[in-house]
């Protein structure tokens, strides 16, 4: 992976989801969702406090689309027309380091469904297929037991505990975070469980 140029994010689709690249005509869909979850996604994520109306999903979504560090998709669950489900995305990504970082969250509705298992996994199996990744890092706050069990099933391995590595605007005490990590020597184990998430083998376009 020695590009480095802006990356394109493709179109991804699993048995259930389709994820799409976000434009900047999605931010009205994905401030939608952003208020129906604002009190579960505001106790673990700092940027929804700071998020006061569509224009500032808008320029997020502009941010990534013009960053060579970061891609973004949104989720579409299959069936459900116009429904936004949330985001997965890639973030300080390292071409010459072969790194980066995932990150991820689901619409309230959709909350115990597996949605944000199942697109983590298609980014994951594309990113390490397409970009030559050597290691993909996440974390999560040590109380938020969702996104911890996910980080689980997707087989990531626990590095370590960051001691008040985040303030969450209204919170009097800040977040410890757990971080972990996936190898390419630990995709060899964990590729066909990745896939049986997505129900493809492929969950991208040549």
């Amino acid at each position: 992976m020695q590009r480095s140029e802006r990356i394109r994010a493709p179109r991804l689709r699993t048995a259930r989801l389709r994820l799409e690249q976000l434009r900047p005509s999605d931010a009205a869909l994905m401030w939608e969702a952003v208020q129906e979850s604002r009190r579960s996604l505001a106790r673990w994520m700092p940027w929804v406090a700071g998020s006061v109306s569509s224009d500032d999903m808008a320029a997020f979504v502009r941010r990534t689309r013009r960053s060579p560090r970061d891609l973004a998709w949104g989720i579409w669950p299959a069936g459900r027309a116009g429904a936004y489900g949330g985001t997965v995305g890639l973030h300080a990504i390292y071409p010459s380091q072969g790194t980066a970082m995932i990150g991820y969250w689901v619409r309230q509705r959709f909350a115990g469904c597996g949605h944000a298992s199942e697109a983590a996994a298609a980014v994951i199996l594309w990113a390490f297929a397409e970009l030559g990744l050597e290691r993909l890092e996440v974390s999560a706050a040590t109380g938020n037991a969702a996104s911890l069990r996910v980080i689980e099933k997707l087989g990531f391995v626990r590095e370590g505990r960051l001691r008040h590595a985040q303030r969450i605007p209204g919170r009097r005490r800040r977040l410890d975070w757990f971080v972990a990590s996936l190898i390419r020597s630990d995709l060899r184990r964990q590729r066909r469980g990745l896939r049986a998430l997505t129900g493809a083998a492929r969950p991208w376009e040549s």
